[in-house]
């Protein structure tokens, strides 16, 4: 995330600075990992260039509640492929009204 522009002719999008990198996992040894070579390094390569690390932010999530709300960075998506009569594959996509949206979603995060 950060400032940038759209550049067209390459098809590219390029990013000034300062810019954010947020990876997420509930995997601790993994977070833990990533930020030991990050600050051990200072740096990272991203695609051809090596990007200084400005600084690192370690948070741990618990969840508490029953019920909770998120905000995601692009809309959320959930279909299924299902069977026609004469045997034939369609997609159906489901909106967030539809019962089975939200099973969809809580199975794809469970199988995540």
């Amino acid at each position: 995330m950060g400032p940038y522009r759209l550049n067209k002719d390459d098809n590219k999008i390029v990013f000034n600075s300062p810019v954010k990198l947020t990876i997420s996992s509930p995997v601790k040894e993994f977070c833990e990992s990533l930020v030991n070579t990050l600050l051990t390094n200072g740096t990272m390569q991203f695609l051809k260039d090596e990007v200084d690390i400005g600084h690192i932010l370690l948070r741990k999530v618990a969840v508490e509640k029953e019920n909770i709300r998120i905000k995601t960075l692009s809309p959320i998506t959930v279909y299924s492929t299902l069977l026609r009569q004469d045997g034939s594959k369609y997609t159906c996509y489901f909106q967030p009204g539809d019962p089975d949206f939200k099973k969809l979603v809580l199975n794809n995060l469970v199988n995540k």
